[in-house]
């Protein structure tokens, strides 16, 4: 899979896990799934964690992004960080890739394509869950 692919789901899972912990939703342990989300979670946090903190750039990035999830740039920055991370480490692109699968509760799957900024020509999106410019729901009306 693709790294960049990956980055962008971990980035995802961390600012909702990042955002959980400042809530303190995380400590009220409403029923088992939760819970075990979470630590699968915490599990993939802790991983990222560890890897980046070998490099004291790439640390100060995570660091960063702790400081405000809700950055885009932030995310963007980190997104980039971890991407280039797991090209030059097969084993932890694997490792964060089973802990970003298993972070998601049975039966749901997260595939983002070209996600980011689309300039120029027209942009397809699908699924369940798209977003963007000019979104038409249902039919087409003829104008």
């Amino acid at each position: 899979m693709d790294p960049t692919l990956i980055a962008n789901g971990v980035v995802s899972a961390l600012v909702t896990f990042l955002k959980a912990v400042a809530d303190k939703t995380i400590e009220r342990g409403s029923d088992a799934t939760a819970d075990a989300a979470v630590g699968r979670l915490r599990a993939l946090y802790q991983a990222i964690k560890a890897k980046l903190s070998k490099d004291n750039v790439d640390a100060e990035v995570l660091e960063r992004f702790e400081a405000d999830p809700a950055s885009i740039a932030r995310q963007r920055t980190l997104e980039g960080v971890l991407a280039e991370a797991m090209q030059t480490d097969p084993a932890f692109a694997e490792e964060v890739a089973r802990l970003l699968s298993s972070s998601r509760p049975d039966g749901q799957r997260l595939m983002v394509i070209d996600s980011g900024l689309v300039a120029g020509g027209d942009a397809h999106l699908q699924g369940r869950f798209v977003a963007g410019r000019d979104l038409t729901v249902g039919e087409r009306q003829e104008q």
